[in-house]
């Protein structure tokens, strides 16, 4: 009896080994779940829009083939599926991966480039700056450096960092510089005629006279208003005094100099606006050739690779 009750124990263990075994080893013996099939699942997810799926079936192929000579290609496009739908964070942590799992790939540079695009999108600078600088010190094409370099420049200026701008973009090779009109740029941001700005000074000296700041900031309704108002008030105040009514003329000239006081503040506010604006302005217009766009080629064990990508 003992004899037959180990061998039934016995047989009941291997069963379950086996199940096991076969559950656990199931889907990659499968012949529907190939790494070509997982990729094409992937791809056309993409294709069609559906980028969720599409994120998933990325990393899965990453999962399950981390040696595939696609699998780089594949971490790098789950995270460009999170960029699109847009979920930008986990799109940071999909191409971090790619820079850590894949460190020898030609995708690890793209992938820290859009890890920068991802925090501009989050509008988190400070950090995007910091990956281009990491790019910038490591990368080995100089047209890669001079890339980032660029970027670095362009969002320095955004961020009124002109300094700042002005290093990067004199750090550009020769060729570089000439394709993206660096010096163009350079010449502009050394030159303080070549953005048009108003003084915040001469705009309060000017409000001495209602709206004399507005008019001087180019803002001829708000002067208008502030011209007549003011003076209208202080008319009012001064004929009330004379005919001995004291409260209304005192209301009247209280109304008065508070709408003067906000003149004053408003025009000095004003051209602090003007200026913000006329610099946006002056960044927006600046020459852009994309330096987003880049051929690489790439020969697998089994396959010759051509990877284009163009960012906008």
């Amino acid at each position: 009896m003992l004899h037959k009750v180990k061998t039934r124990v016995l047989f009941a263990a291997c069963f379950f080994l086996l199940m096991f075994s076969f559950v656990h080893k199931a889907e990659p013996h499968d012949p529907n779940f190939s790494a070509e099939a997982v990729y094409e699942f992937a791809s056309k997810n993409y294709e069609t829009g559906d980028y969720l799926a599409a994120a998933i079936e990325f990393k899965r192929f990453v999962h399950f083939f981390p040696e595939h000579h696609r699998a780089a290609e594949a971490g790098y496009k789950a995270g460009m599926s999170y960029f699109r739908i847009p979920r930008y964070g986990d799109a940071i942590n999909a191409f971090k991966r790619v820079t850590e799992q894949f460190d020898k790939s030609d995708f690890v540079v793209q992938a820290l480039f859009m890890v920068s695009r991802c925090h501009v999108k989050l509008n988190n600078i400070k950090e995007a700056i910091h990956t281009l600088d990491i790019i910038a010190s490591q990368a080995e094409d100089h047209n890669d450096r001079d890339r980032a370099f660029y970027n670095i420049g362009r969002l320095s200026l955004g961020s009124g960092e002109i300094s700042r701008a002005k290093a990067a973009f004199n750090k550009m090779a020769p060729e570089n510089r000439e394709k993206f009109q660096i010096d163009g740029i350079l010449k502009d941001l050394a030159d303080p005629d070549s953005i048009p700005s108003k003084s915040p000074v001469l705009a309060g000296l000017f409000s001495i006279i209602p709206g004399g700041g507005y008019l001087y900031c180019g803002r001829y309704r708000e002067a208008a208003t502030a011209f007549f108002l003011t003076s209208g008030l202080a008319v009012a105040s001064w004929e009330a005094f004379d005919k001995d009514l004291h409260a209304i003329g005192g209301l009247a000239g209280l109304a008065g100099a508070g709408f003067y006081g906000g003149g004053l503040i408003g025009a000095v506010s004003s051209a602090h606006k003007y200026n913000r604006k006329s610099y946006r302005n002056y960044v927006r217009q600046l020459p852009e050739t994309s330096p987003e766009s880049s051929l690489s080629f790439g020969i697998g064990p089994n396959s010759v690779r051509v990877l284009f990508s163009w960012h906008f």
